[in-house]
């Protein structure tokens, strides 16, 4: 998760997270380690949360390890988005691009 600014987002009071979103790992794959702040939600699933208050021009990561389990003919994917399920402070209305809150985990072989 990185912000690109031009501002920064916090519960200040409450010092919650900001954010959360869904990781849904790969088919053929599975998590034999995954980042603090993250639960299994679902096969495959996990929800994460962001750090309380990404400043402007930073980031933060949240390292899974996978395990291939099978080969998936084309590589391997799966999706990565806010729930943005949070009435109070919904990404998408912060988002300048919002198809900029989305990416994909890809694992392939050669």
């Amino acid at each position: 998760m990185e912000n690109r600014g031009p501002a920064w987002v916090a519960w200040i009071g409450a010092g919650e997270p900001v954010a959360a979103f869904d990781a849904r790992l790969p088919e053929g794959t599975t998590v034999t380690g995954k980042p603090a702040g993250c639960d299994e939600t679902g096969t495959h699933l996990h929800t994460c949360r962001t750090p309380s208050l990404p400043l402007e021009k930073t980031g933060s990561t949240s390292g899974f390890v996978p395990r291939v389990d099978r080969v998936v003919d084309g590589g391997a994917k799966g999706p990565v988005a806010p729930r943005n399920d949070d009435p109070d402070l919904r990404l998408s209305t912060l988002a300048p691009q919002p198809a900029d809150l989305t990416d994909e985990f890809t694992i392939c072989h050669s």
